[in-house]
């Protein structure tokens, strides 16, 4: 039994020699890895769809509706206080920026894949077919029924005047003191600038701005800065 053991362990041990022996002669093959940078930003791709997940409430990335309906009424309380506080012979102004405060338009963001073409972008707002922010909507009603004098200051160029008032009143938003779009002289200003300057001149005309709504800290930032500003969440796109 004994020599039938050191039989089969020799047996077993032989080919193992002689394969090594032969593997000797083999070269070797690289073990395969990958080289991963030691930084790397979210994909873009990967950003857009969480982003389309938000605007449209899915995959638990939050609910971008819930969010703007949030800050209209915390807006809307805020309004009604100051209201309440008004002065006599106090001229109160609100200020509301338009696209993506009180107009949105997702349709075009959407099909454009979240980016941008200024022809396309001409194209849309010509078409009037931007749909209001319920929340907005119901903030500007307030104001309007409060007696409190409306301005819409929009980053959109002064050639779209017409059709930015079509589609406002559209919208059931047809009640204004002012409607200002950028003249050819503000298309270089920053929003900033631009805005901050537009609000001083209501300022001038006597009115206290009570409050301010935009979905970009551009409409809301610079001086005069309204007594109460409001931002509406917005991360499909940023305006400097």
């Amino acid at each position: 039994m004994k020599f039938m053991t050191c039989l089969l362990v020799l047996g077993l041990l032989g080919p193992v020699a002689v394969s090594r022996a032969q593997s000797a002669d083999i070269p070797s093959v690289p073990v395969e890895r990958t080289l991963e940078p030691s930084f790397e930003l979210r994909n873009m791709g990967t950003l857009k769809g969480i982003l389309i997940h938000y605007h449209d409430c899915t995959g638990g990335y939050g609910c971008y509706t819930d969010d703007l309906r949030a800050q209209t009424d915390r807006a809307q309380a805020a309004l009604a206080a100051r209201v309440k506080a008004r002065r006599p012979n106090e001229k109160l102004a609100i200020v509301f920026d338009i696209d993506e405060t009180v107009l949105s338009n997702w349709t075009e963001l959407a099909k454009l894949g979240l980016g941008f073409y200024q022809p396309l972008e001409d194209e849309w707002e010509r078409s009037e077919k931007a749909e209001a922010i319920p929340g907005s909507v119901a903030l500007y009603k307030q104001a309007v029924a409060s007696g409190v004098t409306v301005f819409f200051i929009t980053g959109r160029p002064d050639a779209m005047r017409d059709v930015t008032a079509a589609n406002l009143r559209d919208q059931d938003m047809s009640e204004w003191k002012g409607l200002v779009l950028r003249s050819k002289e503000e298309q270089n200003e920053t929003a900033v600038i631009y805005k901050s300057s537009e609000r001083r001149k209501i300022v001038e005309q006597g009115y206290t701005i009570i409050m301010s709504i935009g979905d970009q800290w551009s409409d809301l930032d610079g001086e005069p800065r309204a007594e109460t500003s409001v931002k509406l969440p917005n991360p499909f796109y940023f305006i400097p």
